[in-house]
């Protein structure tokens, strides 16, 4: 059905039909136009043509009198115009075909096939056609095709009409087709139409009918070239196009240089390795296409960043991909160019190895050094320390201290010095002791065992009062009322007061300092009992004495007491100096004070066999003591001089003679 159009067509007015003969296909028109165009509405049967022997051609219906018409006969000029209105002697807009034949590409991808439904066999023309260029009119019915086909000729074909499955064009126009029923052409028919007909190509997305020549069929029918051109466009034509403009399956054609596909597949490369396995996926498995492929592949061509090429490929998949750290900031390109410079390769594959070598050996040295210093140096210290004080206790002082100067170069120990200088006082070598002490202290200056030790052989072994006071207020100087330094810098003086009795004063002091910081200790109440004692004073001496004697279950000071029984007995108080000496006996009776005494005591008694005892106790506890202090050795040639006269109130002369002299050689 042609429609109105502004091309003027040629011999429109010698054929215009006649009133009558247009009658007919107005009412048609008239009929049809209130309802729309639906493809549900056409027949099953609209395309199913039969042969020309098929009495359902030849039934076909025609309106009365209608003539045939031959296919020799046929032309434009012979259509009269719709709708019973008067000829239109303008230019026609085009023509609206109800269904487009599908092409069908053969091997060569040029030539078409004609379904059998409109293959004109010049020896097979139905009866009907024939003569139907004598008549004035014609009914589309003697072509096979229906009424219904021709409803809303002046309507627009509606642009969102759904289109049946068989009829849906492809998004390039490649081919179309036909049912699946449709009758194919004859070879002879294949060879007389072909895609040579059409000048140029169907592009990539749309089919243009810019592109399109009618050829030889344009001439069959009546239309030049010229007017072919103003034919309508391919949405006019077909309204099936206007239902979707890319369809399922459609696969995209990209044309890459070989520069560009070498780019491409270098960015690949050079991209972490679960980036590279998704991208490669979607590209390979053709998963994607339209903008996203052409988006993704210009990255890669570009060389862009994993980290970008990682944001384009996770919109489409819709996931994050996570990239690793050394991509983040550079495309791979660059990375692949820095992996391949010596600063590279310095850092990610020799310096680690440097590091793992470097952390072994100082792991090795410090096992080392820790071996040598706290294994290997303590062990062989030890051994010289042992060896040498083995030479001590041998007499060979000289090499006992060699020995001990290795150890001290291998290891410092503390204890070995106490050890040493107790072992050179032991034997009467105060001076080495005292070097043992001054060596510590060059060390340790501090060290207060060291001073104190050294503070005590200076007062009783050495008589170097002052020395030890200096040595005891090393140790005030940062501990002011520590009681070990404040007690024995008392004894001090004490024993400094026999030659300076000022210093009594100053041993006072030093004890009262210890009762007001630490209360009243029996340790400081017997010092203040002797302090009382060589200061003659008998109303406080006999005070305490009550005060100690009351306490039965108090550990009396054995020293301190046998020096209060010396202070009865001088007094001539021999009833309290009795149980004074003997409670100091039964607490120690090595103390050689106590036995010496009580010899004084027997002496005063007349008891000349008590005191010959008390007096052979006296001196053998002494003579077993290789340490002496200044006092027992006075107490000592006191003690060998009363055992002579012991002698000589026994007549025995010859021994008293030799205990006199024996005395007179240790007193000079």
């Amino acid at each position: 059905v042609f429609p109105e159009s502004e091309q003027e067509i040629s011999g429109a007015e010698d054929s215009a039909p006649t009133a009558e003969s247009t009658a007919p296909a107005a009412a048609a028109a008239d009929e049809t136009a209130d309802r729309e165009l639906s493809f549900d509405e056409i027949p099953d049967d609209m395309f199913a043509f039969e042969s020309p022997g098929d009495e359902s051609v030849a039934s076909t219906e025609t309106d009365e009198g209608a003539d045939t018409l031959s296919p020799e006969e046929f032309s434009l000029d012979s259509f009269p115009a719709t709708g019973g209105e008067e000829p239109v002697e303008e230019e026609f807009e085009g023509f609206d075909v109800p269904e487009a034949p599908e092409f069908e590409e053969s091997a060569g991808g040029e030539e078409f096939s004609v379904p059998d439904e409109f293959a004109v066999d010049d020896e097979e023309v139905p009866a009907e056609i024939e003569g139907v260029g004598e008549a004035d009119e014609f009914d589309l019915s003697d072509f096979g095709i229906d009424e219904g086909e021709t409803d809303g000729v002046e309507e627009e074909a509606p642009p969102d009409e759904a289109v049946p499955e068989e009829f849906a064009f492809d998004d390039e126009f490649d081919s179309f087709s036909f049912p699946e029923d449709t009758t194919q052409p004859t070879e002879e028919e294949e060879e007389d139409v072909s895609l040579d007909d059409f000048e140029g190509e169907p592009d990539d997305e749309d089919f243009d009918l810019d592109d399109f020549s009618l050829g030889e069929i344009g001439d069959e029918f009546g239309i030049s070239e010229n007017e072919a051109e103003e034919l309508p466009s391919e949405e006019e034509l077909n309204p099936a196009l206007a239902v979707s403009e890319v369809l399922p399956g459609a696969e995209e054609v990209l044309n890459l240089t070989d520069e560009q596909f070498a780019g491409l597949q270098e960015t690949l490369d050079t991209l972490p390795r679960n980036l590279r396995l998704i991208v490669e996926e979607l590209i390979g498995e053709q998963q994607i296409g339209g903008a996203d492929l052409r988006k993704l592949v210009d990255a890669l061509v570009r060389g862009r960043s994993p980290r970008d090429i990682a944001t384009i490929a996770g919109s489409i998949t819709g996931e994050k991909i996570v990239i690793p750290s050394q991509y983040e900031k550079r495309t791979g390109l660059e990375f692949e160019k820095e992996r391949g410079t010596f600063a590279y390769i310095f850092k990610h594959n020799i310096l680690p190895v440097l590091r793992v070598a470097g952390l072994a050996v100082a792991v090795l040295a410090a096992v080392a050094y820790v071996g040598h210093r706290l294994v290997y140096r303590p062990i062989r210290a030890a051994s010289f320390y042992r060896r040498g004080y083995d030479k001590l206790e041998s007499g060979s002082y000289l090499s006992a201290n060699e020995d001990f100067d290795r150890g001290v170069e291998l290891r410092v120990r503390r204890p070995w010095f106490y050890r040493y200088a107790d072992g050179f006082r032991e034997r009467r070598r105060e001076d080495l002791a005292a070097d043992k002490y001054e060596q510590l202290l060059s060390m340790f200056p501090q060290d207060k065992k060291g001073l104190i030790d050294y503070a005590d052989l200076e007062t009783y072994e050495r008589a170097r009062y002052e020395h030890a006071e200096e040595l005891l207020d090393r140790v005030l100087d940062t501990r002011e009322y520590d009681y070990d330094a404040l007690l024995l810098l008392g004894d001090t003086y004490m024993e400094w007061a026999a030659e300076e009795p000022e210093k009594y004063e100053n041993a006072r002091f030093a004890y009262a300092t210890l009762l007001e910081q630490y209360g009243n200790r029996d340790e400081v109440m017997f010092r203040m009992l002797r302090y009382f004692i060589r200061t003659d004073n008998p109303a406080e001496v006999r005070r305490l004495k009550e005060y100690f004697q009351a306490l039965d279950d108090v550990a009396v000071d054995p020293a301190i007491y046998a020096e209060l029984g010396g202070y009865l007995i001088d007094r001539d108080e021999l009833e309290d100096a009795k149980p004074v000496l003997f409670r100091a006996l039964q607490t120690d009776e090595n103390i050689a004070t106590i036995h010496y005494q009580l010899a004084r005591y027997f002496r005063k008694v007349d008891d000349i066999v008590e005191e010959d005892k008390a007096l052979t106790n006296t001196l053998n506890l002494l003579r077993r003591d290789d340490l002496l202090t200044v006092t027992e050795e006075r107490m000592l040639i006191d003690t060998i001089a009363r055992r002579g006269e012991v002698d000589y109130r026994r007549e025995q002369y010859l021994d008293a003679q030799s205990n006199f002299i024996e005395a007179l050689d240790l007193y000079e």
